[in-house]
C-alpha cells in the first residue's frame, strides 16, 4: 500500500469515530534524565460520555511507515470495538421501546400515577 493510499485510508476510517491522532513528546519525570522529552509518540484521542480517552498507537518516528499496518490494524479494531458498543447499545434501545409498546398494548400505563399521560 502506498504512503498516499495509506494516508487516505487511515482519514477514512477515522472520519467514521468522533477520534484524532495526535503526536505528543513525554517527560518521564525522572530528575536527572538529560534526554527529555521523549517521543514523539501517537495517540489516538476520543471523547466518550464526556471523558477523554487515550489510545497508545506507537512511537512516530522515521521507521512509522514501516510498522504502518500494526497501527492501521490497531485503529481498525477500535473502530470495530466502537461500532460493536454503538450497536449494543442501539439493540438496548430497541428492546426498551418494544418493552414500552408491549405495555402500552397491555393496558399498562408508562407513567407512574398522578403524571400527566399524553398520546
Amino acid at each position: 500500500m502506498e504512503n498516499k493510499e495509506f494516508e487516505r485510508e487511515v482519514k477514512k476510517m477515522l472520519k467514521k469515530i468522533p477520534a484524532s491522532v495526535v503526536i505528543k513528546y513525554i517527560n518521564c519525570g525522572k530528575p536527572t534524565c538529560k534526554s527529555c522529552p521523549h517521543g514523539p509518540y501517537m495517540y489516538l484521542v476520543k471523547r466518550e460520555k464526556g471523558v477523554v480517552k487515550t489510545v497508545y498507537l506507537g512511537k512516530a518516528d522515521e521507521n512509522f511507515l514501516l510498522r504502518k499496518k500494526q497501527v492501521f490494524n490497531k485503529i481498525n479494531s477500535l473502530l470495530l470495538e466502537y461500532e460493536k458498543e454503538v450497536k449494543a447499545l442501539q439493540d438496548k434501545y430497541l428492546e426498551l421501546i418494544a418493552q414500552a409498546v408491549s405495555q402500552e398494548e397491555e393496558g399498562e400505563s408508562l407513567c407512574q400515577p398522578g403524571q400527566l399521560q399524553t398520546k
